[in-house]
Formats: structure tokens, sequence, C-alpha cells
């Protein structure tokens, strides 16, 4: 699996199909860093195509989070489902890093708050 980067205007849209797990973390982490540091807008990561999540996974996502706010870019997940959305809502980060039903909505949200 590997991460795939779109720039939609000037929101960055991350997107993995599969496993988001320790070893796709591995080549993913630098990618994203990367992009969240150099981009100037908003990062929205699309999880209708994660069909699983670890702990690495999990961590990537809220590593993603804090490096955005970081560099105050709005920050969004959208699509997660099954599994990867039941981890988010059982240790309740679901509360803090925002999440949406889709994609469409969460770029609405992120561009709001731009």
């Amino acid at each position: 699996m590997s991460l795939e980067i779109e720039i939609r205007g000037q929101t960055a849209v991350y997107s993995i199909d599969g496993a988001l797990d320790a070893e796709c973390v591995a080549h993913a982490r630098e990618l994203a860093m990367d992009v969240i540091a150099t981009s100037s807008g908003p990062q929205v990561f699309d999880g209708s195509g994660v069909t699983f999540m670890d702990s690495s996974g999990l961590g990537f996502l809220v590593s993603m989070f804090k490096q955005s706010r970081s560099c105050g870019r709005p920050f969004a997940l959208a699509g997660l489902r099954g599994q990867p959305l039941e981890t988010l809502k059982y240790l309740k980060i679901d509360r803090v890093v925002p999440n949406f039903a889709d994609l469409e909505a969460a770029m609405a949200a992120v561009l709001r708050e731009d």
C-alpha cells in the first residue's frame, strides 16, 4: 500500500487503499510530513479505502493532525468506516481530530476553517 497525495485547489488530500499498518506507515510518514510542512493549505486524510488500521496507523494519523496544526493548517479525517472508525471512536480520538463521513464534507469543513 502506498500513500497517494492529490492537491485539490489548496487542499492536500491523502489516501491509502488497504491496510494502514506499520509497513505502510514506514513508507508514508516522511512523504506526508514533507507535504504538510511545505504546503500552504488545509490537509485531509481520505480513509475511505482503509480496510484495517493498527496502532502504527493510528499514530500516523495523530502525527499528521499534530503536524498540520503546528503549521497552522486545518486537518480532517474523512470516510473512515469499519474497524478503523471503531478504533478511532473507542480511543475517543474522534473527539479531538475532526472526522467526517465523506471527503466532500471534510473538505468543506477545512476550507471554512482556513
